[in-house]
């Protein structure tokens, strides 16, 4: 399988990375709620029934090896899902949760 590799510089990449948001930033905005295992993510079988909108996915960036929150539900790159007091108004928005180190 080849890897897929992203230009820093490249127009898209700068419009993902200027929809970012600070962790903190987006803890005061969205609100997340602890899921019902009292872990901190919430699992497929945890957010059925839950408002699409106050879905958040919990993913690996491609972009800059962090850790990232996106609105809604996604597959690819998932780690688990996020679910909010307060719903996300566009799909635009990422918070930021962690950066990791970058691999050697």
């Amino acid at each position: 399988m080849t890897e897929r590799t992203f230009r820093k510089d490249s127009p898209s990449v700068a419009r993902a990375l200027s929809r970012r948001i600070p962790e903190d930033t987006w803890t005061d905005k969205y609100q997340p709620k602890t899921p019902p295992s009292g872990e901190g993510l919430w699992t497929e079988e945890e957010i059925a029934g839950v408002s699409y909108n106050k879905v958040w996915t919990a993913m690996d960036s491609e972009l800059d090896n962090s850790i990232i929150v996106v609105p809604g539900k996604r597959w690819v790159n998932r780690i688990d899902y996020v679910v909010t007091e307060l719903p996300w108004e566009t799909e635009s928005v990422v918070g930021i949760w962690a950066f990791r180190k970058s691999k050697s």
